[in-house]
């Protein structure tokens, strides 16, 4: 049976400035740009690295799905390159020929967007993400006053030039008790979102009054995950549509973090690789360069890579008796490194464990609920589905549905 296996997802950022004031923001506080020269030995990079990686994996692919490519735009704001960086940018990638189906996307509070800018997201099909935590009053009060306004008037240009637009929302203790209220804007307005918790960051200081308790995030989850499912209405939310299917796909992702080393990278103005975003201009954690390496292969000759790999194998040791420890693997690196005095420990584990337990152990009994089913409690909803189907997200949540319906007490 062929793999389905695709190149790391790279993380462009360069630039990690921007002129939003969001009160939780990780990227440093830099204005520094990349330049062209290094745009170019990037791009390189990537083809390279893209190259070796299919050979490497020649014959694990399905041909009829090639491997996927993804490459996404993020900062900082990169609307702050300008038009000739973003321009140049997306012709070296639309040029670069590589045997992968290619998936370019850009995160932006799209305070610059023109409809220049429009007309080249949809030249190169450039899937367009945006950032809004809720209602204006919630949104301003984390991101600036004027933050929501500006957004929305990005996501109604984005909208006349018919490109789709997606958004992240961030919880903190501002925004989570009023999950229902965040859930119910983003419905109305048709925007499928992820979400994420805020994050202590390695050189700002954040009001701690801000963060989450693990019971906390694992509560807001577990609400969020029951009134998604109670109302499934034309909205999707991939964070728990992803937490639905972990334990089926036995993969993290979503909510649970972890087992990503590897899998993503991220690449800042100056041409340095780190892990994800939340690494990028921390020379402390860096991987290497697109100028001391050769591709991404060469990379993982560093001691910084082998580092983070060496945390990861043995997390997943260390877990080896944990029903989900397969699926995070130890967890998010980030969040162990922050709550260890920003020090790498091979042995400690992320702390939204417990939380991730939680999240885990609640769609473990929906999914034995849901399968318990009768035939009758559910075979019109599922009359057209093969088996294939019942592990996408729609059938589950379908399902779910089916369960709610025909159970009043769970």
């Amino acid at each position: 049976m062929k793999k389905n296996i695709n190149f790391p997802h790279v993380f462009f950022m360069p630039t990690t400035g921007c002129m939003a004031k969001c009160i939780y923001c990780f990227a440093p506080v830099s204005a520094e740009k990349m330049n062209d020269a290094t745009l170019k030995k990037t791009i390189n990079w990537i083809k390279t690295s893209a190259d070796l990686f299919y050979k490497e994996n020649y014959g694990e692919f399905d041909e009829k799905k090639p491997p996927f490519f993804r490459f996404t735009y993020h900062g900082g704001e990169p609307l702050l390159m300008g038009k000739k960086f973003i321009k140049e940018s997306l012709e070296l990638l639309d040029s670069m020929e590589i045997p992968f189906r290619k998936h370019l996307s850009i995160q932006s509070n799209l305070w610059l967007l023109d409809q220049e800018y429009c007309e080249m997201f949809k030249r190169y099909e450039v899937n367009v993400g945006t950032s809004l935590d809720g209602p204006e009053e919630l949104t301003d009060i984390q991101r600036g006053k004027g933050y929501f306004q500006k957004t929305m008037n990005g996501i109604d240009l984005l909208r006349k030039n018919g490109i789709p637009v997606s958004c992240i929302c961030t919880f903190t203790k501002n925004n989570a008790p009023y999950f229902e209220k965040v859930y119910k804007f983003f419905e109305k307005e048709n925007l499928n979102f992820k979400f994420f918790m805020v994050q202590p960051t390695m050189d700002k200081e954040i009001d701690s009054r801000l963060y989450l308790t693990y019971e906390e995030q694992s509560e807001l989850v577990i609400n969020l995950l029951d009134y998604y499912l109670l109302n499934p209405g034309k909205i999707k939310v991939p964070t728990l549509d992803i937490l639905g299917l972990s334990l089926t796909t036995r993969m993290s992702g979503g909510f649970v973090q972890g087992g990503c080393i590897g899998k993503q990278l991220a690449i800042g103005s100056d041409g340095g690789i780190y892990n994800c975003q939340l690494f990028v201009g921390h020379e402390k954690y860096k991987w290497g360069s697109v100028y001391d390496t050769d591709s991404l292969q060469d990379m993982h000759s560093k001691p910084g890579w082998k580092e983070f790999q060496n945390w990861q194998s043995n997390l997943k040791h260390i877990c080896r008796d944990c029903s989900y420890g397969d699926i995070c693997q130890g967890g998010c690196i980030y969040n162990s490194i922050m709550a260890d005095g920003e020090t790498l420990d091979l042995n400690k584990k992320d702390p939204h464990c417990g939380a991730y337990r939680k999240a885990m152990d609640r769609v473990n009994i929906l999914q034995e609920q849901a399968m318990a089913l009768s035939e009758p409690d559910c075979s019109s909803l599922l009359a057209d589905c093969s088996a294939e189907e019942l592990a996408e997200t729609e059938s589950f949540r379908r399902l779910l549905k089916a369960f709610w319906k025909n159970r009043s007490s769970l």
